[in-house]
């Protein structure tokens, strides 16, 4: 049956043949566009029943009758489905905003530490293996006979020379460096406006 029902725990009831709306009085007033109608002094609910009953009610005892029709409250039936629409709008999660930059650093940090197959070999390039490669660049440089057996990134063993661990080191350098010179490039696009997507940072680093 149609109703308007002021609970005595303080919600809003609406219901009408098929549909039910329950909220606060505050969401209430903006979702329906009106103020919620006031009690009698001393009642704590007030239930409107469409060709039934109006009463006002303390603690559960009737206190007085209201007005039959009601049209204040035969409008608010009437809108319950605008009603309805606007909780359902209201309720829809706002979007969590991104940390664009913040974002685009974690990007580079994690395509930087990816890794990078040079010469067929997978090697690593998180901040210790570089700190490995580091190493046996200079080695490497120092002596021109050096070698080594390198454990690659797929945890295969692999004969490095001194020419192999160079070219590895400068693939390396230039890797970590491209990274950077993406982000550099991704952090003037933010600030400008035309990357506004996580999407469109990762498509940079791809």
């Amino acid at each position: 049956m149609p109703e308007f029902h002021h609970h005595p725990d303080g919600y809003i009831c609406v219901r009408g043949v098929a549909l039910s709306y329950t909220d606060t009085p505050a969401n209430f007033s903006a979702d329906f566009g009106v103020a919620v109608p006031p009690l009698l002094a001393g009642a704590n609910e007030q239930i409107y029943s469409q060709g039934r009953r109006h009463c006002y009610m303390a603690e559960g005892d009737i206190v007085a009758g209201g007005d039959m029709p009601w049209p204040d409250g035969d409008s608010i039936i009437a809108a319950i489905d605008l009603g309805l629409a606007a909780q359902a709008l209201r309720m829809v999660p706002v979007p969590v905003a991104v940390d664009l930059l913040a974002y685009a650093k974690d990007a580079s940090w994690r395509k930087e530490i990816g890794g990078v197959v040079i010469a067929g070999i997978p090697v690593a390039t998180d901040d210790r293996s570089q700190l490995k490669i580091l190493g046996s660049r200079v080695a490497a440089d120092a002596d021109p006979n050096w070698s080594t057996e390198w454990d690659a990134a797929n945890d295969q063993t692999y004969p490095i020379d001194a020419a192999t661990m160079i070219m590895i080191s400068d693939a390396v350098a230039a890797h970590v460096n491209r990274c950077f010179s993406i982000r550099a490039s991704v952090k003037a696009a933010i600030a400008a406006g035309t990357i506004t997507t996580t999407a469109e940072i990762d498509a940079a680093f791809a």
